[in-house]
């Protein structure tokens, strides 16, 4: 009888909550905007308590796999979970092509640009609450990275609840939660705390593995660029090599106590040469917690690069301390 009562809990979630996804393509409604969010963090929340013993990653399909010195290349409609487990397996991580369309790109990019605008003016009245209103549910979750969050040029997508609505549309387009759910083996959730929408002009984190703080998870990371980068604008740099464990962190000449000294880096790379994928608006780069991976350092200045970062935890290995948000 309570798995029946649960059951049909998380059906009336799920029905509420695709309900409220098309009301939201009408409305900037902030009330409406707010309870979306929250249907989605309390159907995730149900979703982890249900989840089970940890699932499988997809069997990788290593003869479907382009072959590559670097980084392999896939065109979004060759992206399965078996080449994306292949890819991650041999070279740490999968270029997709045109995952995005262009124009669904552009358009998360002016939800961006409002979410800062709104933040800046932090004025409060209901126009700005749409595209800026911090997210605190209160209960065992401790929200303490905003700032540094801030610091290194974004936001995360849960504080901005009318991007949030128009980036699960565009997942949605793309196909993401069959695609990633069957790389997991299980439907994907993601958080509030590893969600995030950034706008660069400048290096901003050097070499790290996200492993390093996000423990045991089952997990694979979207970093979608929302416009060109990797050349005149920051993309990233990377190790195109699988690498089986967490580096350490915080030694001498690392950015921050999290991330992997520029030495140490050189020395895991070995004779692997650093890749740095050029990215056009809707290409994305997906990986796991143990790619090492960093923002570029030579780019020009004043060039803008907007991106989307998204870790997909399957619910039987969510991150404990991270607040979950149903997809």
């Amino acid at each position: 009888m309570l798995f029946s009562r649960t059951k049909r809990a998380r059906r009336g979630l799920r029905s509420e909550i695709d309900e409220l996804q098309a009301a939201a393509r009408e409305s900037s409604d902030p009330k409406l905007l707010r309870r979306l969010r929250t249907a989605r963090h309390e159907l995730g929340e149900q979703l982890i308590a249900d989840a089970g013993p940890r699932r499988e990653y997809s069997e990788p399909d290593f003869d479907a796999l382009p072959e590559s010195d670097g980084v392999p290349e896939v065109d979004a409609a060759d992206l399965t979970g078996p080449v994306l487990r292949a890819a991650i397996l041999s070279k740490g991580a999968l270029l997709v092509r045109g995952l995005v369309d262009p124009g669904d790109a552009a358009a998360i990019t002016h939800e961006a640009d409002a979410a800062l605008a709104a933040r800046q003016s932090g004025n409060g009245d209901s126009a700005s609450a749409a595209h800026y209103d911090e997210y605190e549910p209160g209960g065992r979750y401790q929200i303490v990275e905003r700032g540094f969050v801030e610091d290194v040029g974004g936001f995360w997508i849960a504080d901005a609840p009318a991007a949030m609505a128009a980036v699960f549309d565009v997942f949605d387009r793309a196909q993401l939660s069959q695609r990633l759910g069957e790389y997991l083996g299980e439907s994907p959730l993601v958080s509030m705390q590893k969600w995030t929408l950034r706008k660069v002009d400048r290096a901003k984190v050097g070499w790290h593995q996200d492993g390093a703080f996000l423990g045991d998870v089952h997990t694979v990371n979207v970093w979608l660029a929302l416009t060109r980068c990797g050349d005149d604008s920051p993309g990233l740099d990377l190790v195109p090599r699988r690498l089986d464990h967490v580096l350490e962190t915080g030694t001498e000449g690392a950015d921050y106590e999290f991330t992997v000294s520029p030495i140490l880096a050189t020395e895991t790379a070995g004779e692997t040469p650093v890749a740095r994928p050029i990215f056009e608006a809707g290409d994305a780069l997906l990986f796991d917690q143990l790619l090492l991976h960093g923002t570029a350092q030579d780019s020009k200045p004043g060039r803008v690069r907007y991106a989307c970062e998204t870790w997909f935890f399957g619910p039987s290995g969510f991150p404990p301390e991270y607040l979950p948000l149903a997809y």
